[in-house]
């Protein structure tokens, strides 16, 4: 089966999982939906894990695996444990979507610093710590993952195609 996910020949997307950060609302959730129904393993990873574990829950009352995962990825224990969690239950992770971000909005002149290095944290430190934290573990498959950068630019060309 040949998917919006899947573009390499062979992949087996039975036995593929994903890890997608910021999967409890937007876009995150709904590429997590798609990607459930697509056969993908999904684990939900978020912040908010209760939003997460209703998303789980919604997806594996389908019949669609699915696993909550508490993910801050301005926090690289939690990015860890979040992976450690995916692992436990499903033994790999085969693809990576960074789409954790968050909008703090401010005049320019009157922008707290402190909010500023908040989402800092999250869209340009969390970004690399994710996948970095995916090839040490003997369940990732080289050559077999795919990592979404810039996830909102890659969605709205698809759309835009589609439209056109």
């Amino acid at each position: 089966m040949t998917t919006m996910f899947s573009q390499k020949e062979g992949f087996d997307m039975e036995k593929s999982t994903a890890l997608i950060t910021g999967a409890a609302s937007g876009i995150g959730r709904a590429c997590a939906i798609r990607m459930a129904r697509e056969g993908y393993s999904v684990a939900v990873a978020d912040v908010n894990l209760p939003a997460a574990e209703d998303l789980a829950a919604e997806l594996t009352d389908q019949g669609l695996a699915a696993v909550s995962v508490r993910m801050d990825v301005s926090d690289e224990r939690e990015v860890e444990a979040g992976f450690d969690r995916m692992l436990d239950v499903y033994g790999s992770c085969d693809l990576v979507m960074s789409n954790a971000g968050i909008q703090i909005v401010h005049p320019f002149d009157e922008y707290p610093f402190e909010d500023w290095k908040k989402m800092m944290a999250i869209h340009a430190d969390g970004f690399p710590r994710v996948p970095r934290r995916v090839p040490p573990h003997e369940g990732f498959r080289q050559g077999r993952s795919y990592h979404f950068h810039r996830v909102c630019a890659v969605l709205c060309r698809f759309q835009a195609e589609r439209t056109l």
